[in-house]
């Protein structure tokens, strides 16, 4: 009986110690934080900092991704330089710079952060997000110099409260292997343009890409499978109406 009373402490103590040090290792880093306060954001960009403590695993670089009203905006990827004795990896996201993102004045944006390695990391430990908004249109604009800037400026306010007209799809091609080219037309008061492409009729799950131009090409698509495509203008504070879906089979 003294024996098996024994044995129950000895039992009871290593769980004990087991969940002490769990703790210990949960509270410990490394972690990832995000500089909120150095960030630098403006009516159409937002220059994101990022900072982990560096505790010996070797970080291949920063993913981000950035999302509006729940929808992924972009994401892409910083690979990073450093030396192991240092004691924290610092990265810097430029969204209109290294993601070729144009944001939306007065508009709240949700982005995430996240290191990655040839090794299994701890993702909560490893990942940070957080919320901005982009300041208003005409906010960080400057005095004009001239009549001339003055009703340039003027003008690309008004364009840019105005919604954009109804796009029309001219053709949507299978060039070759994986690669749709989608052709529309130019519509009034849009500054850029939208392309959605879903496996779903009804854009359940879905795929978003800008663009300036008329042409856009849509890259590694899955053989054997059907697209549904459709097109909106949108600008600094308006989204135009989608354009009629047009469906393709990758063959």
């Amino acid at each position: 009986m003294k024996k098996y009373r024994n044995f129950l402490f000895a039992l009871v103590a290593i769980c004990i110690i087991g969940v002490f040090s769990t703790r210990v290792e949960a509270l410990s880093p490394p972690y990832l934080s995000l500089n909120t306060s150095q960030d630098v954001i403006t009516k159409d960009n937002a220059v994101l900092h990022a900072n982990l403590l560096n505790t010996g695993v070797m970080i291949k670089g920063f993913e981000i991704r950035v999302y509006k009203d729940s929808e992924l905006v972009k994401s892409g990827f910083k690979a990073v330089e450093y030396n192991n004795n240092d004691n924290k990896i610092n990265i810097v996201f430029d969204l209109k710079k290294d993601l070729s993102i144009v944001l939306l004045p007065e508009t709240k944006y949700h982005y995430s952060i996240s290191a990655k390695a040839d090794v299994g990391l701890n993702e909560e430990m490893y990942k940070q997000s957080f919320w901005f908004t982009t300041t208003k249109f005409n906010s960080d604009i400057t005095e004009p110099t001239t009549e001339q800037e003055e009703t340039t400026i003027k003008e690309r306010i008004k364009t840019s409260k105005r919604k954009p007209g109804p796009v029309k799809i001219k053709s949507v091609k299978y060039v070759k292997k994986k690669f749709v080219v989608v052709k529309f037309r130019k519509v009034k008061n849009a500054k850029k343009y939208q392309i959605q492409y879903s496996t779903n009729k009804k854009f359940k799950k879905f795929t978003i890409k800008n663009t300036r131009k008329l042409k856009y090409t849509i890259k590694k698509l899955k053989m054997g499978k059907t697209f549904y495509i459709r097109v909106r203008g949108i600008n600094e504070t308006r989204k135009g109406s989608w354009s009629k879906t047009k469906k393709i089979t990758i063959k």
